[in-house]
């Protein structure tokens, strides 16, 4: 994600941005994080490959289901720790 701010409006937009990102599934958010450290270290081929391996990863995770069904609930969703 990328925003131009204000010098003013920096820290609230940092903020924000990492509530929201603290409002996704733990899981997930872990995974996300191993993707783009470890795409720094790869070549690209082999980057998109891991990072594809952990997208599967998540498939097999009680998050990737609860997301979309509190979605559908309208309701706020129950990760797992």
């Amino acid at each position: 994600m990328e925003e131009l701010v204000s010098p003013e409006a920096l820290l609230p937009t940092a903020e924000q941005i990492a509530h929201d990102i603290a409002m996704n599934s733990p899981h997930a958010v872990s995974l996300s994080q191993q993707a783009v450290w470890s795409s720094v270290e790869l070549p690209y081929t082999q980057a998109v490959e891991y990072s594809y391996g952990l997208v599967k990863t998540n498939w097999q995770h009680p998050d990737f289901i609860e997301g979309p069904r509190a979605f559908a609930e309208k309701r706020p969703p129950q990760w797992t720790t």
